[in-house]
């Protein structure tokens, strides 16, 4: 007997939304027992530009955990501590190599109950971290805010919000990849057929979104300003001591996790998943280490998927099928025009400034965000998208 074809709702997740919650995160825990977290966060980036940011910090006591009972509560606290977190190691010179024990303690707890590690992450900057106007669509960045962010700008805001509206557009694409699973376990070639056509579809809508990121991002400003509270604690000599009680290092726990990014969207992994892309040893070892850096459920649930589709081995199998080849060419088509616009925004605002910083005397690194090499990965990523 096969295994049963995963339920988007066993993962608290939505056939709507897909991988961003089913509501609108929390733009506050309203609990005033933690207040102190939330009058710190509502004035990061005053006290990042003032050099004030760990001394605030270095006043929080270890507050429980226990007060936080919904799932969006927990979200609320992990993107809030872990913001608190990257201000805390990047907003004053030198990095800070040891988080405080009132920082750390709470955000080991909270990201255990997440199953998701304890350092930012796509899910804290842009899953987790958006109001909408009322009544607004999600897919368009227009419509949508940053509740939190490092420098106050709006380009960094516009950078998270783009990641967001394509999270939105994108969703459909999630219950007909279920479907197109379902319909290869019937044999139904047509159904199998539309359920592509309609992945293929959606796929399409969202390069043109992704190249709206210049619209409000400039890339001076996203290289110098933004892109270094992204940087993980491998980018840290020793990693990152997680304090749990005096400053000595047999009283804390060592991490090295790798930064936030884009390419921790489960939304594409997915895609990958179900039609059966298959990446090379150089690429795959960044795809596992992205999708550790996923929240639990999303990681559990690409895994599910995993384990019960057989799309790609289908339509091999029908290659008489006309229709349904070019239905799945079509997807595989419209996932790589995608990722070569990934490339293209990662060559504005990575590569050419990094260029640029050397050129100048710098030490200008062209790195993704999330610290990986990430021109080679991603043209690894978009020419191994092939039938």
């Amino acid at each position: 007997m096969q295994p049963p074809i995963p339920k988007v709702e066993d993962y608290g997740m939505s056939a709507t939304t897909g991988f961003l919650p089913p509501k609108p995160p929390l733009a506050h825990l309203y609990d005033p027992y933690y207040a102190p977290w939330e009058s710190i966060i509502a004035n990061l980036p005053h006290q990042i530009s003032s050099k004030n940011i760990r001394s605030s910090i270095h006043t929080l006591l270890i507050l429980s955990t226990t007060n936080l009972t919904t799932k969006a509560e927990y979200q609320r606290a992990f993107t809030l501590l872990t913001f608190l977190a990257h201000a805390y190691i990047w907003g004053e010179r030198p990095p800070a190599e040891r988080l405080p024990a009132g920082l750390s303690i709470p955000l080991l707890e909270v990201s255990e109950k997440l199953d998701i590690p304890p350092t930012i992450t796509y899910a804290a900057l842009c899953l987790w971290n958006f109001r909408t106007q009322q009544g607004a669509t999600l897919d368009d960045p227009a419509n949508l805010q940053a509740l939190h962010t490092f420098t106050a700008t709006e380009d960094e805001s516009w950078f998270y919000m783009i990641s967001v509206a394509i999270e939105a557009r994108g969703a459909p694409i999630i219950p007909s990849l279920l479907a197109a699973i379902d319909a290869t376990r019937k044999g139904d070639v047509p159904a199998l057929t539309t359920h592509l056509e309609r992945v293929a579809e959606v796929l399409g809508q969202l390069a043109p979104l992704l190249r709206r990121m210049h619209e409000r991002l400039s890339p001076q400003i996203f290289y110098h300003d933004i892109r270094p509270f992204l940087a993980g604690s491998r980018s840290l000599p020793s990693g990152l001591v997680y304090g749990v009680g005096p400053a000595t290092e047999e009283e804390g726990r060592v991490g090295r996790y790798g930064g936030g990014s884009a390419a921790q969207s489960s939304l594409f992994q997915l895609c990958d998943v179900v039609l059966g892309v298959q990446h090379g040893d150089a690429a795959a070892v960044v795809v596992k280490e992205m999708r550790e850096l996923m929240p639990g459920a999303h990681r559990r649930f690409l895994e599910d998927v995993g384990a019960v589709a057989g799309v790609r081995e289908f339509v091999e199998g029908n290659e008489r099928e006309a229709g349904l080849a070019a239905a799945y060419r079509a997807c595989l088509e419209a996932l790589k025009v995608f990722r070569n616009g990934h490339i293209n925004v990662v060559t504005r605002y990575v590569v050419l400034p990094a260029k640029k910083e050397v050129k100048e005397g710098g030490e200008g690194e062209a790195k993704g965000t999330g610290g990986a090499p990430v021109i080679g990965f991603l043209k690894q990523m978009r020419d191994e998208t092939v039938g």
